[in-house]
Order: C-alpha cells, then sequence, then structure tokens
C-alpha cells in the first residue's frame, strides 16, 4: 500500500520507521504542509499532528478520496467525529483511531471486574490539558474491558498536573489516577487487586496495529464505534 504521513513530531517519527518497513511511503509532511500536489499519490494518509488540527486534515483527506488512520483522541469531540465518520461512510472511506493499547499482550489478561484502577505516572514533555493527554486511552480501555457506558462521575479533581476520577455504573468501580509530574514511567491497570503493567510492552503494538491496518484487518464499524463512545464519555466528564 501506497501511504503519507502527516505529523513529524516525537509520535509521527515513530509512525514513520514503521510505516517505513510496511508499507510504501511516498511522503512526510507537517500539519502546515500544503498536501495539494502529493496526497494523490497515496492509497491511505496516517494523520499524527495535534488534535486541534485533525478535523481540517482529515476531513481534506477523505474529501480527496483517501482512507485515513488518525492518532486519538481523533478530533476531541463526538461532534466533529461524527461528522467525519458519516462523510467517510457516504464516500465508502474508511477512518481508523489508533487505540493502540488494546493490541499490547498484556491486554489479553484483562477481563470485566467490578473494581479496576488505571495508573499512570509519567514525565510529559509536551504538556497538553490533563484531560485532553492519556485520558482517553484509559476511557476507550475502560468501555471495551466493561462495556458500560452509562458512567456516573462520582470524584473529579484536577490540577495542571494531577488527575483523580472516581467513576460508577451499576455495580462496577473505577478510578483513574495520573500524575505527569514525576521522573519514571508507570502504567498499570488494577483489577480487583491483580496488578497488569503496561509499563514494559510485551510486544510492539503500534506495528501490529498498523500492520493489521494495512492489510485490512481491522473491525472499522467497532473502532470508530469505541472512539464515539469515549469521546461522548470524555465530554460528560470535561462538563462535570
Amino acid at each position: 500500500m501506497k501511504t503519507g504521513l502527516i505529523g513529524n513530531g516525537y509520535w509521527g517519527s515513530i509512525v514513520e520507521k514503521k510505516l517505513e518497513k510496511l508499507s510504501e511511503l511516498k511522503f512526510v509532511a507537517n500539519s502546515k504542509t500544503d498536501i495539494t500536489n502529493i496526497i494523490n499519490d497515496v492509497d491511505m494518509v496516517f494523520v499524527c499532528t495535534p488534535t486541534n488540527t485533525h478535523y481540517d486534515i482529515v476531513k481534506y483527506c477523505l474529501l480527496n478520496n483517501k482512507n485515513v488512520f488518525c492518532e486519538k483522541p481523533f478530533t476531541g469531540s463526538y461532534i466533529k467525529a461524527l461528522e467525519l465518520m458519516s462523510l467517510a461512510k457516504r464516500n465508502k472511506l474508511n477512518i481508523i483511531i489508533d487505540h493502540v493499547f488494546l493490541y499490547r499482550n498484556e491486554y489479553k489478561d484483562i477481563s470485566n471486574l467490578d473494581n479496576i484502577k488505571f495508573i499512570w505516572n509519567k514525565q510529559e514533555i509536551i504538556k497538553e490539558n490533563i484531560l485532553d493527554s492519556l485520558l482517553y486511552h484509559d476511557l476507550y480501555m475502560l468501555i471495551d474491558i466493561t462495556k458500560c457506558i452509562d458512567w456516573e462521575i462520582i470524584k473529579k479533581i484536577v490540577s495542571k498536573e494531577k488527575l483523580y476520577l472516581k467513576l460508577k455504573s451499576n455495580k462496577k468501580n473505577v478510578e483513574i489516577i495520573y500524575n505527569r509530574n514525576c521522573n519514571y514511567k508507570q502504567k498499570q491497570i488494577i483489577l480487583n487487586n491483580n496488578v497488569i503493567d503496561f509499563s514494559i510492552p510485551k510486544n510492539d503494538a503500534l506495528y501490529d496495529i498498523l500492520n493489521l491496518i494495512l492489510n485490512n484487518s481491522i473491525n472499522i464499524v467497532n473502532n470508530n464505534d469505541l472512539c464515539l463512545k469515549t469521546l461522548n464519555l470524555k465530554e460528560k466528564i470535561l462538563k462535570c
């Protein structure tokens, strides 16, 4: 497959190396590049730019008949995401959102339990709004694990560096704890006191998901549905 990459920052450079192995990478651009004369040469565009640029870039790609892979949290907006997914469907194109943690080998050990705790300690160089940063990952995993979308927000404490959320749905209790001001990296999911450590990956999940995408082996409907449910819950939390 002939691919193009928009976004050549930290994450984009990681995606670039994998696309070079898995596809015929025709161009690498950034969010300010005029892609008018280069987009026609590719079958699919991979978008790894800042969230606030996603809507315009993805819409342009769709209007030019290109399938799109986009980094989380997609547009950051449920309404905008729904609009773009509807446009893709009308034009018989695909949008795929990067739910990379679902492809981690560690994730296979997770089952639907009543008490879940997400812990993420990370020193971030680029600091987006804390609710727009890594929270999306935890929310899509939460929805995928529990199959629940109707969450009551019991407690929310947020500052520039820390986030604490307590959610409840029926008998399920969830805590999300995020500390971005530390000198180490730790990602854990604790299920009924059983720790699943994501800190050191057991596999290259990004490579695996890109390989599946390029071989048309991703369930697009499930991917898009999970994205919309996640954005909806994220917006509910933001309004709380």
